[in-house]
Formats: C-alpha cells, sequence, structure tokens
C-alpha cells in the first residue's frame, strides 16, 4: 500500500463520527455521606456527588460512608458502609405502566423502598444479591448480603425471597419479618428482632432498632413507605434536581443533603 493511500485511509476513518453509546440517565444522588463512588460502564470510579446522574449498568459503592440513589419511578435506595451495588436493569415507562428493575447487591447492606405509581401493566423489582433474590412490588425491604448468605427483612408491604439455586420454593415475607437465605430454602419467616436487625443498622436513616420495633409492634406502619421515615428538624430543602425520563422528581422526605448517621442499635 503506498504512503499516499495510507494517508487518504486515515483521513476517511477520522471524518467518520465517533458514536458513544452513553446510558441514559435513570436517577441521582440524593445523599452522600462520607465516602462513595460511582462507577459508569467502562469508565474509571469517581467521587459520587449529591446531585450527580446515574445510569443504567452503574456500579454504586461505598467505604466508610452512605450513599442514596433516587431513581426516576420514586425507588429509593440506601447504600450502607462497606457497600457494592450494580443497577444491572433499569426501566419505567409511566405511559406505557411498565417498570422493570434489577439491583445486584454484589456484597453489603441496601434498603429500597419502591413506591408503586398508579397501575402498572408490568411491575417487576428485584434485589439480587449473589445467591438470592427478594422479588418486590410496593415494599419497604432491606438486604445484608455476605458470600453466600442473606438476610432480608420487610419493614412496610411484601415481598418473595427465594434462593437462585431453587426459585420455586421461596417464601412470602410481610411486614415486621425477616428471613435467612444461606441455602436452597430460606428459613421460616419470622417476627423481626432487636438482634436480627442489627445487620441493617446503617440503613435506618436515623431511626433506632427501638424506633422500628415499635412501629411494627403498634402496626404504625403507614400504607406509603416514606412516612415511615422520620423527618429530621430544621432540615433543608434539597435544590431541584434535573428532569428524569419517564419519572419526575419529587424526592421522598428520606431524601436529604445531610449526613444522617444512625442511632447504634442496642438489644
Amino acid at each position: 500500500m503506498s504512503h499516499i493511500r495510507r494517508i487518504f485511509l486515515v483521513a476517511l476513518v477520522m471524518m467518520v463520527p465517533q458514536v458513544v453509546h452513553a446510558e441514559a440517565t435513570v436517577g441521582h444522588v440524593v445523599l452522600v455521606s462520607g465516602a462513595a463512588t460511582l462507577q459508569q460502564i467502562s469508565n474509571a470510579p469517581v467521587e459520587a456527588k449529591f446531585g450527580a446522574d446515574v445510569h443504567k449498568m452503574d456500579t454504586l459503592e461505598t467505604h466508610n460512608g452512605k450513599l442514596k440513589i433516587l431513581f426516576n419511578d420514586k425507588t429509593l435506595l440506601t447504600l450502607g458502609a462497606n457497600t457494592k451495588v450494580l443497577v444491572t436493569e433499569h426501566f419505567y415507562n409511566k405511559k406505557r405502566a411498565e417498570r422493570s428493575s434489577v439491583y445486584d447487591i454484589v456484597h453489603g447492606t441496601v434498603r429500597a423502598i419502591v413506591d408503586k405509581p398508579g397501575d402498572l401493566k408490568t411491575n417487576d423489582v428485584q434485589l439480587q444479591t449473589p445467591t438470592a433474590v427478594a422479588g418486590i412490588r410496593g415494599t419497604d425491604v432491606a438486604v445484608h448480603a455476605a458470600g453466600k448468605s442473606a438476610r432480608m427483612a420487610c419493614f412496610n408491604g411484601a415481598f418473595k425471597a427465594y434462593a437462585k439455586s431453587n426459585p420455586e420454593n421461596g417464601v412470602m415475607v410481610k411486614t415486621g419479618e425477616w428471613t435467612d437465605i444461606s441455602g436452597p430454602t430460606p428459613t421460616k419467616p419470622l417476627p423481626v428482632t432487636a438482634s436480627a436487625l442489627k445487620q441493617f443498622s446503617d440503613v435506618m436513616n436515623g431511626e433506632s432498632v427501638e424506633d422500628i420495633l415499635n412501629q411494627l409492634g403498634a402496626g404504625a406502619l403507614s400504607e406509603t413507605p416514606e412516612k415511615i421515615q422520620p423527618q429530621p428538624q430544621h432540615q433543608e430543602q434539597p435544590p431541584q434536581l434535573p428532569y428524569l425520563p419517564g419519572g419526575n422528581t419529587n424526592t421522598p422526605s428520606d431524601a436529604g443533603t445531610g449526613g444522617d448517621s444512625p442511632t447504634p442499635p442496642g438489644e
């Protein structure tokens, strides 16, 4: 190939528009406390900051901090310390009344407050660990993943818990119950206790173990999950976030900009 021909081919390649396949924004960071990072696919991790965009296939990771993400369907994820989550799937179309989301918990503790907007024709939301799945609809649920074990608790609503190796033999976990999954079958759901709640202490949004137990025992949980989140006194309103396709930016009362450190649980 002649030198002139090589130059001509290089010039043609440079003239072809470079297409970047960026995922659409599906949520925003609404709270950062301590050290946390966001990582888009094929990119290096960056420091998580309030208002930052979150996309499908992003990796969310905390170290000694906490992170909250509000998605365009009003699902609110809270990541406790030393937690890693992959936004494997997130699809929400308000007009078509369809939603499908999968959040993979690699390790750590996550609380999901899943809103149920209107009458959805398709509504499939899953919290997955390496070995287990929580299939949820409109629910307030917490999951702790460590190796091949998972603990799941329901603070409002109900969800199906099952092992990935044995999806047919799952259990329904209802308000005020918890289950462990470390084998092919979840344990029988039992009433939440202070001991069972310890692993979820840093995703309780400022509530103590006693607060949660009192609410569950007194039947004080409301129909809407966000109402069980206590409002801090004189909380500043967060800045208005950009518009999200398919949803809106109304933040639940739980979202904020401050570091709402949880109260350590006690027996």
